[in-house]
């Protein structure tokens, strides 16, 4: 394989320099534009004609990854979240990565840990082949020229050695002589640099470099596909520390049936109500719950098979599923109270999918075979996809408002401050007029009354929405245009309060 690359050098250098511009075109400045999913789908359209050159046919399995790398460019186009632009981003990356080693290695041998080692190592090798290009140019321009370009040679090898002496020695040489350093000076302000072109060209360089690397990598370094022997310890360590873990959850979950799912039909403890019940140790649940789905992988992946294990793991793996089912419905108590927060929603998601996981955890307790990791990729694959196309910022503010018996103007700052600006089509609905309180920050600056300070914040606010989003059509993201056009209707909508504020909007 390492052969067809170096054979196929000018394929793969042409291909990595238009791909440079490509990706530079695509992705400078601009992470969440339009142009990402077109980035996406041009790196997946360079592997596949890197594979033909390489005489590689493509698995099946391969394009569900790369399907799912470019829907979560497509998300990050409809999305004006920054968590969600960098997790998207890192979810690329990783689908591309998980892509090329399903198409270039046979995985069904590999168990959980191998994979994530195969993995990590993938990417290492890739920064390893960093400097892959320029040693294959190197090769490659001395085999077409042979010994003719000697002098060629010395002589850059020379220049190369003048630079940081020339440098040097100018410097010296400003300092110890005025009349020098003025015609320096003046030499220098004739020359412009517009440091966008500096980033451009450092760019297209990182685009070519990373793309040559990451063939490179693929086809340079050998995984281990084979899984060690590693199902060996004595089966009745895990039965011992499992059977105390047992009867310790056992009582645990008949408290969460009697005080939390039957809604205490003896009654809480003390004066707590179900809000103030559900709010404590639920992160300590939460904890357990993935602390217990770890335990279940290591006993079944490290200690040798035994009947009353496997009855052991069934129960830890059932009281996890009541444990899971009582975090979420400690949080949906709390959030009947208290409301949704960005947090709130990523834990309830994050919980739904630990329960699929755990199923497929139990799954391999009786079938050794079932592969985990690929279950695993799945899952998280399609939970994310569901959650980054819900977004959740705009579901948030739905929600908050909907549910809100009496709005104050605390809670609108936070949509406003604390959520990206998905939120701003529903904060767009709101009439000033409805909410209670003063802005703190207007109360202190102008002398006007608490329903004038709220219209004034609210009217600032869409105004800076309306004035951020002015940008090029490669920058295009849908729910900034979406915000925008709820900015501009409000502005059109509320145009006398306009005139509170001592600000030139003009």
């Amino acid at each position: 394989m390492k052969e067809k690359l170096e054979s196929r050098y000018g394929y793969f250098m042409i291909s990595s320099i238009i791909y440079g511009f490509f990706f530079t075109f695509c992705l400078y400045r601009n992470l969440h534009g339009i142009t990402l999913p077109f980035w996406v789908a041009g790196t997946l359209a360079y592997f596949i004609l890197a594979f033909r050159q390489l005489e590689l046919k493509i698995k099946k399995d391969t394009v569900f990854y790369a399907a799912a790398a470019l829907l979560l460019g497509i998300s990050s186009v409809l999305t004006d979240d920054l968590f969600l632009h960098f997790f998207n981003m890192a979810g690329i990356l990783l689908l591309l990565g998980v892509s090329l080693l399903y198409q270039m290695y046979e995985e069904r041998k590999w168990g959980f840990g191998r994979f994530i080692m195969n993995i990590s190592t993938f990417f290492w090798d890739i920064m390893e082949s960093i400097a892959l290009p320029f040693s294959q140019t190197g090769k490659f321009f001395k085999k077409k020229s042979g010994q003719e370009n000697k002098k060629l040679k010395y002589v850059l090898l020379g220049i190369l050695i003048a630079l940081p002496l020339f440098l040097i020695v100018v410097l010296m040489l400003v300092s110890a002589d005025r009349i020098f350093y003025e015609m320096v000076s003046k030499a220098l302000s004739y020359i412009r640099i517009d440091m966008n072109i500096v980033f451009i060209i450092c760019m297209i360089f990182l685009g070519i470099i990373l793309i040559y690397a990451a063939v490179g990598g693929l086809v340079n370094y050998r995984l281990k596909e084979d899984q060690p022997a590693c199902k060996n310890q004595e089966p009745i360590i895990a039965i011992t520390f499992t059977s105390i873990l047992c009867a310790v959850y056992l009582i645990f979950c008949g408290i969460q049936v009697v005080y939390l799912f039957a809604q205490g039909v003896t009654g809480l403890p003390g004066d707590f109500t179900y809000a103030e019940y559900a709010r404590r140790g639920f992160f300590e649940l939460l904890f357990v719950s993935i602390l217990n789905f770890a335990m279940v992988i290591i006993c079944n992946t490290f200690f040798r098979d035994h009947k009353a294990l496997k009855v052991l793991l069934t129960i830890i793996s059932v009281c996890n599923y009541i444990l899971i089912a009582s975090s979420i419905y400690r949080m949906i108590l709390y959030v009947a109270v208290y409301h949704l927060t960005y947090l709130r929603v990523l834990v309830l998601w994050f919980l739904i999918l630990l329960a699929f996981f755990m199923a497929g955890a139990l799954i391999c307790v009786y079938r050794s075979k079932f592969r985990l990791f690929f279950y695993c990729m799945i899952v998280l694959t399609i939970g994310y996809l569901g959650f980054s196309f819900a977004r959740p910022d705009y579901l948030i503010a739905n929600y908050n408002l909907a549910h809100m018996e009496v709005m104050h103007i605390d809670d609108i700052h936070y949509l406003m401050n604390s959520l990206s600006d998905d939120a701003a089509p529903a904060i767009a609905k709101l009439d000033p007029e409805n909410i209670e309180g003063a802005s703190r920050v207007y109360s202190d600056a102008f002398s006007f009354d608490a329903q004038q300070t709220r219209k004034m914040e609210f009217y600032d606010y869409f105004y800076k929405l309306d004035e951020k989003y002015q940008s090029s059509w490669r920058k295009y993201n849908f729910s900034e245009h979406k915000a925008q056009i709820a900015a501009v209707q409000y502005l059109e909508k509320h145009e006398e309060d306009k005139k509170l504020l001592k600000v030139d909007f003009n």
